[in-house]
């Protein structure tokens, strides 16, 4: 089988600490997007954060981590802001 879907991988990079919660990572994430759109965050493991009042030591998500955004529609570039792409 043959994966027709297009990929494109962007990185963001941000410090949190340990007792921030997956909702301030996902306001982080909120504010770099250039469009209002749905997202999931998910481990290194795939597993959907879905308690975005859970630290992130309580998540097992210190002391590094590396979280995956998840969104429907386009290429992942159209939805961040055009100055974040620049760098």
């Amino acid at each position: 089988m043959i994966d027709t879907i297009s990929h494109t991988i962007l990185y963001l990079t941000a410090v949190f600490r340990a007792q921030e919660t997956v909702q301030d990572v996902a306001v982080f994430v909120r504010d770099c997007l250039a469009l209002p759109l749905s997202f999931t965050l998910r481990d290194g493991a795939r597993t959907v954060l879905g308690d975005y009042t859970a630290t992130l030591a309580s998540c097992g998500l210190v002391p590094t981590a590396v979280l995956h955004l998840a969104v429907d529609g386009d290429a992942a570039a159209a939805i961040l802001h055009p100055h974040l792409l620049a760098t």
